[in-house]
């Protein structure tokens, strides 16, 4: 097995920079596609790192309720 087939439709944005990298032909254009994809998954990388940070966040913040809210439920059913 060769791996994993690219599809040539794009499930995220930034696959698009991406991929007209990959398909692009003329060595004088690669350079500055490479650049401009490269700036995309990096501005992703960080959106990504932001909004993971706040979901783990408020993923604490939830469990730490859940569990307040099962100390209290147990103490009242005792």
């Amino acid at each position: 097995m060769a791996g994993k087939p690219l599809s040539t439709v794009p499930q995220f944005p930034w696959e698009v920079a991406y991929m007209e990298v990959l398909l692009e032909t003329d060595n004088v254009r690669l350079a500055e596609l490479i650049s401009v994809a490269q700036g995309t998954l990096l501005l992703r990388l960080l959106e990504l790192a932001k909004g993971s940070e706040r979901e783990v966040q408020a993923v604490e913040d939830a469990l730490g309720s859940l569990a307040i809210l099962k100390r209290t439920r147990e103490s009242s059913n005792t």
